[in-house]
C-alpha cells in the first residue's frame, strides 16, 4: 500500500472495483495509463421539450462518468489532441469540440459562402444529415485499426484506448429503477471526455468524401452538413450531383456500420427569390421523385429560410440581445451566454430589425 497512501481513500471505493481489490496494482496501471473505468451508469434525457416522455426514441442517453475517468480522460484527451493539431490528422471543417471552433464559426463560415454565392447570382444546395444513435454504433475494431493506421498511433496511447474501449458494460437508472449491467461491445460513452473526439476521428473520412463528389461539407460532431452552388439553370444536374453524394454518404455509413436517418434528412434551396424564382422545381420533382425539399430548416439551433436575408434564430430575437438593464444605465456583467450565441450571423440585418 506505499504508492497507495499518497492517493485519497474515495478513489478506492465505490464502483472502482479495480482500485478496490489492488490498489498498488492499480496506480502502477495510472502511471502506465492503462487504467479506466469501463462501466457506465446511463441516465435517459429528454432530446427535446414539448417531447412525449413515454416514447424511449424522445430520449438520450448520457453516461454518469466518475470523476476520477474525466480526470484520466482529460489527461489522454489532451495528449492526444496535441499529437493530432501538430500533425494536422483533424478533419478541417469539423468544428465540434474543438480549441477555437464552435457552432457559430460553423454557421459563420456557411453564411459567409451563401454570400458569395449571392454575388455570383447563384443558388445553394443544402442538404443536412442525421446520424442515427451515432455515438452508440461505433464500431470499436473499425476505430481502433483507423488510429493505428490512418492515425498512426502506437505504444502506450494505442494500448490504452484498447483498454478503454474493450470489455466496457453499462446499465441505465431512471429514477429509482436501476437494469442489469450489459455487455457494451460497440459505441462510445455520450458524457465522456474521450467520446466525441474518438468520433471526429473515426469520421475523419467524411470531408473528403463528400469533397469527391463535387460539394462542400462541415460538420458540428455528428451534425453532417454538405452543400452546392449553382446557377438557377444548372440546378437539376446539381441535384443529381448531391443525390450521388448521399447515395455515397449511404453506402459509407454502411461499410462503416452507421446508419443515416432517412427521415431527418432534410434538402433546401438557399437563395435570393429571384433567383429561386428560377430554379425548375416541377422538373426536379418528376426527376428525383425520391427526394423532397423544404421551405425552412433548422440547423444548429439556427432556422434558415429559403428565401435567404439572414437566418432568425430559434429562441426569440430578443433574448440574442442584451438583457433589460437590472437598474437604469446599468448592464449587467458578464452576459449570459445565449446572449452571444450566433450573434455574429445578426451582422447582416438592417439596423431597423434589432
Amino acid at each position: 500500500m506505499e504508492l497507495a497512501q499518497h492517493f485519497p481513500q474515495v478513489l478506492f471505493e465505490s464502483e472502482h472495483d479495480h482500485l478496490k481489490a489492488s490498489p498498488d496494482k492499480a496506480i502502477q496501471d495510472l502511471r502506465k495509463q492503462y487504467y479506466c473505468n469501463k462501466k457506465s451508469i446511463l441516465v435517459p434525457v429528454i432530446k427535446a421539450e414539448g417531447l412525449d416522455v413515454n416514447e424511449p426514441a424522445n430520449f438520450r442517453l448520457i453516461a454518469n462518468v466518475s470523476f476520477l475517468s474525466k480526470i484520466i480522460e482529460k489527461i489522454v484527451a489532451a495528449q492526444l489532441t496535441h499529437y493530432l493539431d501538430k500533425n494536422g490528422l483533424l478533419p478541417t471543417y469539423q468544428s465540434g469540440f474543438r480549441k477555437g471552433h464552435s457552432t457559430e464559426t460553423l454557421l459563420v463560415r456557411f453564411l459567409s459562402d451563401i454570400y458569395v454565392a449571392i454575388d455570383k447570382s447563384q443558388v445553394t444546395l443544402l442538404a443536412l444529415f442525421d446520424v442515427s444513435a451515432a455515438f452508440d454504433t461505433v464500431d470499436h475494431e473499425i476505430l481502433l485499426q483507423r488510429l493505428s493506421v490512418s492515425f498512426g498511433l502506437s505504444g502506450n496511447m494505442l494500448g490504452w484506448l484498447t483498454s478503454f474501449l474493450q470489455d466496457r458494460s453499462f446499465m441505465v437508472a431512471h429514477g429509482s429503477t436501476k437494469s442489469p449491467w450489459v455487455a457494451a461491445p460497440f459505441g462510445l460513452p455520450q458524457g465522456s471526455v474521450l467520446g466525441p473526439l474518438l468520433y471526429i476521428i473515426f469520421t475523419a473520412d467524411l470531408g473528403p468524401l463528400l469533397a469527391a463528389g463535387a460539394t462542400l461539407s462541415q460538420s458540428y460532431a455528428d451534425d453532417l452538413q454538405a452543400y452546392a452552388h449553382c446557377l438557377a439553370g444548372q440546378a437539376i444536374s446539381t441535384v443529381g450531383t448531391m443525390s450521388r453524394t448521399i447515395e455515397t454518404l449511404q453506402a459509407w455509413m454502411s461499410s462503416n456500420r452507421l446508419r443515416l436517418n432517412p427521415s431527418k434528412t432534410q434538402l433546401i434551396w438557399l437563395g435570393t427569390r429571384q433567383q429561386l424564382a428560377k430554379v425548375d422545381l416541377a422538373s426536379i420533382a418528376s426527376k428525383y421523385p425520391h427526394l423532397s425539399f423544404s421551405s425552412s430548416v433548422r440547423d444548429l439551433g439556427v432556422t434558415r429560410p429559403g428565401a435567404y436575408i439572414c437566418p432568425t434564430h430559434q429562441s426569440p430575437l430578443p433574448k440574442l440581445l442584451l438583457p433589460a438593464p437590472t437598474t437604469q444605465g446599468d448592464i449587467p456583467l458578464p452576459l449570459p451566454r445565449y446572449c452571444l450565441y450566433a450573434g455574429s450571423l445578426l451582422c447582416s440585418l438592417p439596423s431597423g430589425l434589432l
